[in-house]
This record gives C-alpha cells, structure tokens and sequence, in this order.
C-alpha cells in the first residue's frame, strides 16, 4: 500500500511523496515511517491513471519534516501525536510541481483510489484549496500589483493577489485554515514561519493566474510594447517568469502609478447599499427598492429617494458623508451584474425600478449570490428563501365490503396542497406547464421547485383524487409518497402494514390441533406473520436465520390453513437434496398433512398430476423437475407455491425463476437464509416472484438502489429499501438472544495450513505462467485464464494428487491433509462426531478411503451422485446414536437442507470464497436441536491466495453482510497488479523442510 500526501516546500514548490504504512520494527512493535521510493510513488500514480515523469533535473529527494512518536515519524493519522510533538528532518523521496501542475495531476487521480494506492489528508484538503482559488480568479476577485525588492541585488517581482473581501471567500478560507492538516506545511522547516492559509492561496492564484495568461498569449501578438517600467510589469504579469530589473527611478514611479490605480480599493466606504424585494399587492410589477445603510448603525435605513431630494438634514443625522457620489457609485456596481438596475440609472434620481416575473426569478436564483459578492445587501419576502413544497395527504382504510385474498384492497382519498391552499390536478398541471419558479396561489406568492410541480401532478395524474389498492399497492403508494412530503393516515390492516412493527401487532394464528411440537416464541410470531400475508394474499419471504425452524413454521401454516376450511393444495419447490427431509419432517412435525412427491421416473403428468394434488394438502417437487414439467404444473390451481432454498430463483434470466413466475397460485412463499447472497439484484428477482411490481423494473431497481448500495454505501439508499421491503420479508437471526435462548455457542478457528515444497514450486508455476501471458488476451479469454488458474490453485492447496489427476499416493505431500489427520484423531478421542465439506467432489473421493483407512472407521461421503434412498439413509444413519463419527460432504450436495446436528465439529477443507454458501454448510450442524457448542474450521494454505482472498472477504462483508461477487467471478475483474497481489507466494507460506 502507498499512501500519497502533498506538502508545501520552499519557493512556493510542492512535493508528491510516499509512505508505506503498516510496517513495525523487527525490534519492537512500534510504528515507523517508511517511505516510498520515487519509483513506488510514479507505479501508484500509474496504477490511478496518471503517466508522469520527474524532471531530470530536480533532485529525487527532499527534505521533509514530520512528528515523532516513540521514536519513530509518524504521518498517516492512523495515530495522532499530541499536540506539540517534536518534528524531526527526513529526506525522502519525492515528485516536485508548481501549483497550475498540482492541479492538473488532482484532475486526473479518480476519487477512489485504485487498489494498493492511498490518499493522505493532504489531497483531500487541496481539492476545496484549489476550488477556491479558481473560483476567485473565475470571478476577478484578484488584482495585479507589484513587490518591490527587499535587498540589494534581488529582483522586483509582480504579482498577482486575492482579494479577501467576500463573505463567502473569507468562509471558505477560514474553513481551511481549520482544517488544514499538518503534512501540508511539512516541507517548511520546524523552526520557520509555517505558511498561512491566506499565504499559500496567494502563492496559487499568482501561479495559476500566470499560466492561464501565458496559455492565452496575453496581452496578446498584436500588443506593441512601449518602453517603460508600467509596460514591464503589465508583460511580466502574463509570464511565468515573475521577476523585473528596474533602476530606482521606475521603481518608484511605478510603485506611485500602482497607488493611485489601487486607491479606490482601500478606501472606506461610510454606508452600504441595500436592494429590497417588494412584492405587488395585485397584478402590478414587482418593485425593487434603493436605500443606503449605515456603516456604524446597521439599523438605520434611508431610501435613495431622500438622498436626491431635499432634506441632507438626514444624511447628516445618519453621519453619511458625501452620500450621492457613494450611492451612485454603488448603484454602478449593481448594475454591472444585473440589467434592471442599469436601466433605472437612466433617470436622474434612480431610486428603484419595476420589474417583471422573470427578472424577479433572475434575481433571486442568478444576481442575488453575485450581488452579495459585491458587498450590496438584498432584502428579499421570507417565503423567497424557504421554497414550498407541495404537500400530499392520503388517507387509506380497508375497505369492509372486500374479502381476503388477492382481492384484498383498499380505499384512497387523496389531497394536495401548495402551503395553506388546497389544489386540485387542474391547477397543479397549469402551474407545472407554466415552470415557474415563483407562483401565485390563492393570492399568495410562493416559490416552488418546477421539478417538484412536474412529480406531484404525474402522481396525481396516475393515482387520481381516489379509488383503491391492493396489498402490494399501498405499499407503492407509502414509496412513491417519499417523493413528494406526503402523509398518510391509515387504519386496520393498512396501517399494520405501513407501521413498520407489523409483526409486533399481528392478531396470533391459534396453534393447529395437528401440529406435533410446541412452537418457540418466534416460530408462533412467524406464524401469525405468515397467516396475516396469506389473508391478504401477498407474497412472503420468510428468511429467518438458518436452523431457526422454516420448515415447521410453514408446516403449522398449512394445518391452520386446512383446519380454517382452506381447500387447495401447495406446492412446494426445493433442491433435490431436501425433499427427502421436508418428507421425514412433515411426517413428524405433521402426520395429517396428505404429501405427494412428484419425482421420479413414474411421477404423474398432466391430469394424473392434477388429480394426485387434488387429494394432496402438499406437493413436493424439484427445481430442475420445474422445468421439464412446467407445462403439468401450470396446469394445475394451487392455493400456495412455496419456494425452499429460494436463493434458487436469485438469477431473474434463469428458466426455472421464469416457469416459476407463471406458475398461478394464491400465495407465493419464499424459504430462504439468505435472501442476498451476494447482490442486491437478487433480492429483486426473489421479490419479483412474490410481489411483481413492488420493486419496479430491473433496471430502475439497478439505478435507485441497487449501484448507490453496493457502490457507494448510500444509507438513505439502504434505508429506502428496507422500509419498501420489510412489510414482505421476516427475518430473525439465531445470534439475537430474543429470538432463541437455548442455541449453543458457535466458535471459529481458523487453521493455517503451510505448503509442502511440492506444493510450493507447483503454486509458483501456474502463477509465473498466468501472470505472463494475461496482458496479451482479450477480456473474455483473459476472465477464462484467471478462473482456470484459480481452479487449479485451489486444487493444488488441497492436494498435488488433485491437481495432477494421476491417481498419486496422498501421504505426506499436503500441508491440508496433514492438518486434517490431526485434527478428527482429537475429535474421536472425545467421542465428537465431525462434518468435512469440500467444493471437490473428487477431492472427497481422494480423501474417503485414505481416511477411513487411516482412522478405522467408516466414512460416508455424500456428493451429486448420490441417489435419494442412499442420501437418506446416510443423514439417518449420521444422526442415529451409533452412527459414524466422521461424515464427509462436497459443499454443493450437502450445503443446504439436511439436518446433521449430531455433528459439533465442522470442518471446511477449502474455500467456497463466498461466505453466504459456507454459512449454509456450517448450518446443518448449527441448529435448532444442536445442543453442544459448534467448532468450525476453515483450513487456509498461509501465504497463497488462500489466505489474501479470506482476508478480502472479511473487509467486504457489509451488503447484507454478503456482498461479494459469485464464486471467483469477481477476481476476474482485477487488474494485473492487484492479482499479482493475491496469487504470488509469501515468504512463510512454505512449511519448514
């Protein structure tokens, strides 16, 4: 990592250096300042897309001077030094530029940094320092003058300086000096005047004022230069070069000429000009008003019209001296930035002027800042600086009349208001037409936002004065309304479902006599959640923490639902892997329930399939029958679709997520986890099949929430959503201790596993090979290389014998395998029983015989081909008392659905590099009916990709606290330098021969 900062040195030159951070002294931990060759500073520039090169000229170093703390330079604020700290002379490495170069190298550095590269205080502080100075120089707000020598022999120079008059330019200037962080000045030594803020801003409006001249060819080619000491310094005003020789004679005369020039600006001025905004009483102009305001008394006020009239008494009374002369003066100045002022000069005692609507908006949004920059004060109606916004209030109720269902609906009234007055779509449409930014209502002026006229009369346009609303609807309505300051008043179902504490007021589902178990707390809760959607027909995500008791939740709902007098069957969609054990559960859980599997080879089709689930409370199916059978399943009414795992429909273009979404049911269910794995795009494609409509279009999901959350960690964004969603989504964790009280701790050890030499020198070739030719591919081939050899890194950090594919012996040639033979030789002795997963299926077949060998003991190992029957019977026999202590499983067969909580000790023998997919891995053994604590443990080769990419992870985790690309499809995107960053071998990741 280089961290770049900027510091001041002497002659008004900047300095770009480096600092490695993060290093501690071998003797003891403490910090130290490391810095950055010129060659690590130019690679980070490059890295941010900034080509650059020293001038051979200037020296590579510089000296800089910065705190010491323990002993040690200390720059990054990782820690601050008290106030005081000694600093200490270094000289270090270091690019030099003049400001106007400065700037240009900020314009090209991206706001974020690329990886590796980071940016000190310094450049933070310098965007707002040269802003201001540009701003300045963008608004004349400097002037030309001349510094005469101090010294025999040293040259005169002129100069350009900053006016600091403004209000606003003192603000921001003050603003900087406060924040100015201590490195800029590191340049300037510790026992010199350290330069002010106001002092380094004239050395940059002076630099860039020259360049932008010079760039323009200024005072042009045609200009004739008449000899003199004036025709000097005005031709040294437009160069980079600053310095004049003058004799002791021009000096002087041009030192007076510059005096008389320059006199009007430091005179005094003994009254102000206040402009001030009346608005008409009826349909007449507006009217803008002079007076002129005492210097020493702000609250006494004289109108223009007395300062041209008889009557200087006043003016004398007020102490204002010389008063026509000043007014006009002023007057001038305020007609140079707005006409109507100008045209009122043209009488010979101007002492206002009308103006029309527009030139009234000019005013207010154009001259008024400029105006204020002058000096001149504009008084202008309160309501002119707090525009309105419109109002709307909905008032929602149920409506008595509609059943339950998907007809449930609801009744709007809905009204608009400008302030006080009450306005119909009529009037909003005129107004919106006229795009106005001051309207007139009711007889009372207002100013407005267009924007905002143009939202309020779409939405009543698309709602209209009243009607009604479904479910999913309401929620819409309670969205769109964020827009626009609405307010909504609602009662009965509506307003539980706009409260945002739904679930804390939900009338409770009686437990269903069938039900064979007492359900906990939060499962009652989930229930009575579960029953209120389903009355109103809308979709449920029920996404309670894994081993929370999905299943059974949904089993109490099927009873209550059947002993309430529902007809229908359900129909529910899960993983092959899972069926077996929604069977096993039901008949516990729920033995009246009447369940029909459609699998297998003389599973019913057509009618044959509408009739089985015509005498079935609960079907129970595939996703990959989903699409093979679609056209039987769609054919069939079904009172409810439950999705289990529905992670399964996160990708919206998938042909099962679109058979599913035609698939006609009263309600839609959705089981899940983790209802965002990894992107928001997916909780959008889960939402879209309960609820079509709520979230809008994909796109306008991307752009509204999906790109500011993940991009930018936009928590008004994430807040949004939250509150659009959570009416349809339940989710409960187990590490609440509300939720579940009785559930075991769960412990994660991560275990370090070194490389064997064999290992070693394998890794460091496929490395070498991919990083040599990356460069040279295309982006699609190039995406194809780094998944390839990421695939056989990860191989290879398991096994040669995997990577190799030649059938080798597997003793002593993997750190991993020497780990795992460790570790279940402590497990058995304390009579544990342990779960072992890997994303390799034929890593499993490599490691079951050798374990079983090794250990004595049977070891079953559950992958993709195993069947039904054999998965089944291998969970029963796992969790029986006298089953194998040992289980051994690849990530994508066992990972979800199954119950394994005979097991206390998980151990995953390489990285998914996706933490949603462990988390469900580690979960068949950390839940509900676990009661010993659960020891996971992830074995990472140290020093390998392995170990960088884990570290990764545990930076990212905060989209849902999963949002990282699927699988390894997000390293693909890395440049060269950043995967050079993660694939090449530490020092210690070879274990010790």
């Amino acid at each position: 990592m280089t961290v770049l900062h900027a510091s001041v040195g002497p002659d008004d030159i900047w300095l770009l250096w480096g600092e490695k951070p993060g290093h501690q002294s071998a003797a003891r931990s403490k910090s130290r300042l490391v810095a950055a060759s010129q060659a690590e500073i130019l690679s980070a520039l490059d890295a941010a897309g900034v080509l650059t090169e020293p001038d051979p000229e200037d020296p590579p170093h510089a000296p800089l001077w910065l705190p010491v703390v323990r002993g040690g330079g200390l720059v990054s604020s990782s820690e601050n030094p008290e106030l005081g700290a000694p600093c200490q002379g270094y000289l270090l490495p270091c690019l030099k530029f003049r400001c106007r170069d400065l700037l240009d190298l900020l314009r090209l550095l991206p706001t974020i940094p690329p990886a590796g590269v980071s940016y000190g205080d310094s450049l933070a502080w310098l965007r707002p320092f040269f802003a201001l100075a540009l701003d300045m120089i963008a608004k004349g707000q400097l002037i030309a003058t001349f510094l005469p020598s101090v010294s025999p022999g040293e040259p005169d120079r002129s100069v350009w300086m900053p006016i600091l008059e403004a209000p606003d330019v003192i603000t921001r200037l003050q603003a900087l000096a406060a924040t100015a962080p201590g490195v800029i000045t590191a340049g300037v030594p510790d026992d010199a005047t350290m330069p002010a803020a106001d002092r380094l801003l004239a050395a940059c409006v002076d630099d860039l004022a020259r360049h932008f001249l010079d760039d323009a060819d200024w005072p042009g080619p045609s200009w004739q230069r008449p000899p003199g000491a004036a025709a000097s310094w005005l031709a040294s005003l437009g160069s980079l070069e600053a310095t004049l020789r003058l004799t002791s004679p021009q000096r002087r005369t041009l030192q007076s000429a510059l005096a008389a020039w320059l006199s009007p600006l430091s005179g005094t001025v003994a009254h102000d000009l206040v402009l001030v905004l009346q608005e008409p009483p009826g349909d007449g102009d507006w009217q803008l008003t002079y007076w002129l305001q005492s210097g020493r008394d702000a609250s006494l006020l004289l109108p223009a019209a007395a300062v041209w009239h008889d009557g200087e008494d006043w003016v004398a009374e007020l102490g204002l001296q010389a008063a026509r002369p000043g007014l006009l003066s002023q007057l001038g100045t305020a007609a140079s930035v707005y006409a109507p002022v100008r045209r009122s000069l043209q009488d010979l005692a101007p002492a206002g002027c009308g103006l029309s609507l527009p030139e009234v908006v000019d005013l207010l949004w154009r001259a008024m800042p400029l105006l204020q920059e002058q000096g001149i004060t504009v008084r202008v109606p309160d309501w002119c600086r707090r525009p309105t916004r419109p109002r709307v209030a909905v008032c929602l109720a149920p409506q008595e009349s509609a059943g339950m269902g998907l007809s449930a609906i609801a009744s709007f009234a809905l009204e608009a208001a400008l302030g006080d007055c009450k306005v119909d779509l009529a009037e909003i449409r005129a107004l919106a037409a006229a795009k106005q930014s001051l309207v007139q209502v009711g007889g009372r002026w207002m100013a407005v936002d267009p924007g905002d006229l143009d939202r309020l009369a779409t939405f009543m346009a698309q709602r209209g004065a009243a009607g009604t609303l479904t479910p999913v609807e309401v929620v819409r309505l309670q969205d769109d309304l964020t827009e626009l300051d609405g307010e909504i008043e609602a009662a009965g179902w509506v307003g539980d479902v706009l409260s945002g504490r739904l679930i804390e007021r939900l009338e409770p589902v009686p437990v269903p006599d069938g039900l064979q178990t007492t359900l906990r707390p939060y499962q009652q809760r989930g229930l009575d959640w579960l029953g209120f959607c389903a009355k109103l027909g809308i979709g449920a995500c029920l996404a309670d923490d894994m081993g929370l008791g999905k299943t059974v939740q949904v089993l109490a709902l099927l009873l209550a639902a059947r002993q309430a007098g529902e007809t229908g069957p359900t129909l529910l969609v899960a993983p092959m892997s899972v069926v077996g054990n929604w069977q096993r559960e039901t008949a516990r859980f729920a033995p009246d329930l009447q369940v029909h599997v459609h699998h297998g080879s003389q599973r019913a089709q057509g009618d044959g399939l509408a009739k089985a689930a015509g005498t079935a409370d609960l079907v129970i199916t595939t996703y990959g029958l989903v699409v093979r059978d679609a056209a039987s399943l769609q054919s069939v009414r079904w009172r409810r679709l439950v999705l289990d795992e529905a992670q399964y429909v996160k990708n919206p273009e998938a042909q099962q997520t679109r058979i599913l979404a035609t698939i006609e049911a009263g309600q839609r269910i959705a089981l899940t986890g983790t209802p965002v794995e990894n992107r928001l795009d997916e909780l959008w494609s889960i939402m879209r099949l309960l609820n079509p409509g709520l979230l809008g279009s994909r796109q306008g999901f991307q752009t509204r929430f999906a790109k500011p959350i993940e991009n930018g960690g936009d928590a008004a964004a994430l807040a949004h959503l939250k509150r659009l969603t959570g009416p349809f989504v339940l989710r409960r964790l187990k590490s609440d201790p509300t939720v579940i009280r009785d559930l075991p701790e769960k412990q994660e050890i991560k275990t370090y596993c070194n490389l064997t030499p064999e290992q070693a020198s394998l890794y460091q070739a496929i490395v070498d090979d991919l990083l040599g030719g990356l460069e040279a591919l295309a982006p699609m081939a190039r995406r194809g290389a780094i998944l390839a050899a990421m695939t056989r890194l990860k191989q290879l950090c398991n096994h040669p014998a995997l990577y190799l594919g030649d059938g080798s012996a597997l003793a002593g040639r993997s750190g991993k395998l020497q780990v795992l033979e460790d570790a279940p030789t402590d497990i058995l002795g304390a009579g544990d029983r342990a779960l072992i997963f890997t994303q390799f299926a034929e890593m499993g077949h490599l490691l079951q015989p050798y374990l079983q060998q090794t250990f004595g003991v049977s070891l079953p190992f559950l992958h993709g081909g195993t069947t039904r029957a054999r998965r089944d019977g291998m969970v029963t026999a796992f969790q029986a008392g006298d089953g194998p202590p040992v289980m051994l499983l690849s990530l994508k067969a066992g990972g979800t659905g199954l119950n394994l909580t005979a097991a206390n000790h998980v151990i995953h023998y390489d990285r998914w590099w996706d933490p949603a997919v462990e988390t469900q891995a580690t979960d068949r053994a950390y839940r509900i009916g676990q009661v010993r604590m659960v020891q996971v443990r992830p074995l990472i080769c140290v020093g390998t990709l392995e170990e960088k990419i884990d570290q990764m992870l545990e930076r990212k985790r905060d989209l849902a606290d999963r949002v990282v690309g699927t699988g390894e499809s997000w390293l693909t995107e890395m440049s060269t330098d950043q995967l050079r960053e993660v694939l090449v071998l530490s020092r210690d990741a070879m274990m010790e021969a």
